[in-house]
């Protein structure tokens, strides 16, 4: 890709994604203020809170090595659009008037998962794009826009539930993923696909030398513990 495209390409993905992860935080922090208000029981907020996390943090542990065996455009795409998916089923679970926790719980995992395989493919898709000596540069911006998304989110969850139906606020899911998609199908990406097997064994091995390698050193360590927290 030429030099003087890389940096409006490598925008106009990360202004979609940027969308489709703020919306992502705010939505998934409103579902969980909505549960706690309306149930008023810490119970409740405590199984929420582990649906929405704990997938994306056991999964995101090896959701990298099988990124690498597949389009990281299509996994995003696929990714957002099933997050949207499960906002579109939320929807309809809570136009019920009586509503079945469980099935709350079950798709507030189950955006977990599709965020535990968004974020690594995100991450992969900056070398593909970005030339080597701006790669360090992308990468500061890349941890302020999550930070951003980390911290913006939450607020912007807990104003959209002080103000609107949860219904309502479901919506923002929606259109972010939107905008996520259509940033992606607009423009071209790099296809690099990792040629190892898919087979069990040579995913644990791959696996295994990761954490080895980053074992090795002190400060990838403390830098993947804070990335996993």
């Amino acid at each position: 890709m030429e030099n003087r495209k890389w940096f409006k390409t490598y925008m106009f993905i990360w202004a979609g994604q940027f969308a489709s992860m703020l919306t992502s935080y705010a939505v998934q922090f409103a579902i969980v203020i909505w549960l706690s208000l309306e149930y008023k029981s810490a119970e409740v907020l405590a199984y929420a809170g582990i649906a929405a996390m704990l997938p994306q943090a056991l999964i995101g542990l090896i959701a990298g090595v099988y990124v690498d065996r597949l389009n990281r455009k299509y996994v995003m795409i696929f990714s957002d659009a099933f997050i949207a998916l499960c906002a579109l089923l939320l929807l309809v679970i809570l136009q019920n008037e009586n509503v079945n926790l469980i099935w709350i719980y079950i798709l507030l995992g189950l955006r977990s998962v599709g965020n535990a395989f968004h974020a690594p493919a995100l991450q992969a898709i900056a070398p593909l794009i970005v030339p080597q000596n701006e790669l360090i540069k992308v990468a500061g911006i890349n941890q302020v826009l999550h930070s951003v998304c980390s911290i913006g989110g939450p607020a912007i969850g807990t104003l959209a539930i002080a103000y609107l139906p949860i219904s309502k606020v479901l919506y923002l899911d929606l259109i972010g993923a939107l905008l996520a998609i259509l940033s992606l199908v607009m423009v071209k990406i790099p296809n690099v696909v990792a040629k190892s097997k898919s087979s069990a064994h040579s995913i644990a091995t791959e696996f295994s030398e990761g954490f080895q390698t980053v074992s090795k050193t002190k400060v990838c360590v403390i830098f993947f513990f804070m990335q996993w927290r």
